[in-house]
Order: C-alpha cells, then structure tokens, then sequence
C-alpha cells in the first residue's frame, strides 16, 4: 500500500513517519483479511478514505489539543484516527481504548513493528474507564454525536474536550442533539477539511463540558 500522496497533503512529512504509515497500512491490508478492521471494498482506497482522513482531521486536533495531557481514543479499533496520530505526533501520549482484544492485539503489533513509544492500548469498555477520568478524547465513527454525549459524559470532567471526526453530515447531527444535553455540553465546529477525490467536506466538532 504506497501513501506517496500523503506528501502532499502534509508539509513536511519526515520519512520515518512516512515509513511508519506504510507499515501500518501493509499490516492492516494483511490482517483484514482475518479481522474485520475496515470495509473490504475500501482496500483499494484505503490511503484516501481511512489515511488522509485520520491525519488531516488529526492536524485540527493537534492544534486545539493540550499538548501535555493525554489524548484517548475511544473505540479505536482500526487505530483510525488515535494510532495515526500517535505516529504523526511522537511528542504526544495517545491511548487506544478498545474492547476487542483482537483488534488490541493488531493494535500493539502495529506500535511494535513501528517502535512507536508513545502510544498504549487500553482492552476495556469505554465506560469502565471511570468517571472525569478523561480530559481530552477523539473518536472516529464511535456513535452519532447525541449519543456518544449521552453515553459518554460521566467519563469527562467539566472542562473536557471531545473531539468528533465527521462527514458533511455533522451539522444534522448537531441539529439532533436534545436541548437537555446543551446544560452539559458546549458544542461546535472547529474546521473543515476536503480528502482527495471528494467533493464534499469532513468535519472536525468539538464538544467541552461545561458542568
């Protein structure tokens, strides 16, 4: 699975993460044939839906981010978008909670093919974290944003950011949330972002609890 065009759209890719996203990408062509980890017939496009998507959308969130607390991941799965970030931002602890243990142990076999230190894998459910046990957390296509607040909420704390990867649909499900939640959270879009061969834009949202 080349990524050459991942050069494109991320200025000054250094060849070690370069590398390291073609290993990861090779070994999730190989065990999707074993492990449901994407769609079958998103293979041949898997750099342009799965890749470029996890790491543009990863850029917004690098921006907006504290730096110095850990990020989550929540239903990593494929590692889309938590394990590209991690090799994207080395600088950055990432935790992968999945609760698959199959999927766990794809996960840790792409963080020790690629030497990454920075990244660790949680087998749990979500909601077995614990309470205000998370700061700040992303997911990409864990639920529809009404329900993963509903679901979600007691895990962060007042002050906690949930960053939701989205297709050009997010402002419906904006739209969706109850009037209720809005007491709890605070919600709206950071930026856009347009994949390769795409008319239409993805979304990153953000969502912060505000009690």
């Amino acid at each position: 699975m080349h990524l050459e065009f991942l050069n494109d759209l991320i200025t000054d890719l250094e060849k070690r993460t370069y590398i390291r996203l073609e290993i990861y990408a090779n070994e999730l062509v190989k065990f999707n044939r074993a492990i449901n980890l994407v769609s079958p017939s998103t293979i041949p496009k898997m750099g342009d839906i799965h890749f470029a998507d996890s790491l543009l959308g990863s850029q917004i969130v690098r921006k907006h981010m504290v730096a110095s607390e850990a990020l989550y991941d929540l239903g990593s799965g494929n590692g889309f978008p938590g394990l590209a970030f991690g090799i994207l931002y080395p600088e950055i602890e990432i935790n992968l909670v999945e609760r698959d243990s199959r999927k766990c142990e794809f996960l840790k076999h792409i963080i020790d093919l690629t030497k990454i230190e920075n990244v660790n894998v949680i087998n749990t459910e979500i909601r077995a974290l614990g309470n205000s046990s998370i700061k700040q957390a992303m997911a990409r296509g864990l639920a529809p944003i009404p329900r993963a607040l509903l679901h979600y909420r007691a895990l962060f704390p007042p002050g906690g950011k949930f960053y939701h990867f989205k297709s050009d649909s997010w402002a419906k499900e904006v739209a969706d949330i109850p009037s209720q939640v809005f007491s709890v959270w605070e919600c709206g879009l950071l930026e856009t972002y347009r994949l390769p061969e795409q008319k239409s834009d993805q979304a990153i949202v953000l969502t912060t609890r505000i009690v």
